[in-house]
């Protein structure tokens, strides 16, 4: 899904959720030569004001793809 802004992105910020263990996948995915890569940071434990921007992201998220469909 982030493929076609790959050119965009500089860093990723996520909560602790199983979800992004694979965000060493996602990162060489979004490679593009001549580009820095993508840095993925993770919100600190029992810090919700880290949190606000990425539970606005999923619920934006949800609102197109139904809770049991998977997407990668």
């Amino acid at each position: 899904m982030l493929y076609a802004y790959r050119k965009y992105l500089r860093t990723i910020t996520t909560d602790n959720g199983s979800e992004f263990a694979a965000h060493l996948n996602i990162t060489a995915g979004l490679h593009m030569k001549g580009l820095d890569d993508v840095t993925v940071y993770f919100a600190d434990s029992y810090c919700s004001w880290q949190k606000d921007a990425v539970e606005n992201v999923n619920k934006l998220i949800r609102q197109y793809i139904p809770q049991k469909v998977k997407f990668q």
